[in-house]
């Protein structure tokens, strides 16, 4: 089986999650907490890589571009800058579905991949959660991917809490994919998202409404990982500017 079949089968399956925690869920003040969707699968972070440098196969141009003139614009060496992606966001999914199932390790399992970067991540997780050290899940990838961005020399806007809210925002694409899916009208999820986010500092009406109008276009598994990947470093660059 190749990443792709893998990486779209536990997309879907990430799907069925969320919409089962949609309707429970706790939304907390600083950020959405929902069940864990992985829109990278439990592939192995360089494959990750090699599929954005090569353009991912069926995953929109104007995404995975968008992308990659973004981290040319923060000054980043190429590879480093997608590998460094591909952590925060795996970190990101693997740290929604621990907390959101009550610190359920078996949640975690779908998105644990054979190698020891993977293993390491989901170990580091429990650890950390389980001490108290980790509340949100965005929290956990703001940490790992300024790890990365130390480990390999890529520049990533200050302060931490830059990636800490760009992080959180990603869960809206998450809510507007299943709402599409659930043949939920755009104006009605619109709605929802409004009533579910009043932290208008982190979550700004004008966002809510531009981020629904591209989710509603997408269409494939494979556009929703490489949209929300570009709504977070659209969020990175932006930030950085102010």
């Amino acid at each position: 089986m190749n990443t792709t079949q893998i990486s779209r089968r536990r997309f879907m399956g990430g799907v069925a999650n969320l919409g089962r925690s949609l309707d429970r869920s706790n939304w907390k003040s600083a950020g959405l907490v929902l069940r864990s969707i992985s829109v990278r699968g439990t592939v192995v972070c360089g494959a990750l890589v090699a599929c954005m440098l090569s353009g991912c196969g069926s995953v929109p141009k104007e995404h995975s571009a968008e992308v990659l003139q973004i981290g040319k614009s923060l000054g980043a060496e190429r590879q480093n800058f997608l590998l460094c992606s591909s952590e925060g966001l795996l970190a990101l999914h693997m740290a929604r579905s621990y907390i959101s199932s009550h610190r359920d390790r078996n949640a975690v399992l779908p998105y644990i991949g054979p190698s020891t970067f993977d293993k390491e991540l989901a170990a580091e997780l429990f650890r950390r959660v389980d001490a108290g050290e980790i509340a949100y899940h965005f929290d956990f990838a703001t940490d790992k991917i300024y790890a990365c961005g130390a480990r390999l020399g890529v520049p990533l806007p200050r302060p931490w809490t830059v990636a800490r809210t760009c992080y959180a925002r990603l869960d809206l694409p998450l809510l507007y994919h299943y709402a599409k899916q659930r043949r939920v009208p755009k104006v009605e999820a619109i709605q929802i998202a409004l009533k579910k986010t009043p932290d208008r500092n982190i979550y700004p009406e004008a966002m809510l409404v531009s981020l629904a109008d591209e989710a509603y276009k997408v269409d494939t598994e494979d556009d929703q990982r490489s949209f929300m990947e570009a709504v977070f470093w659209r969020c990175m660059l932006a930030e950085k500017s102010k």
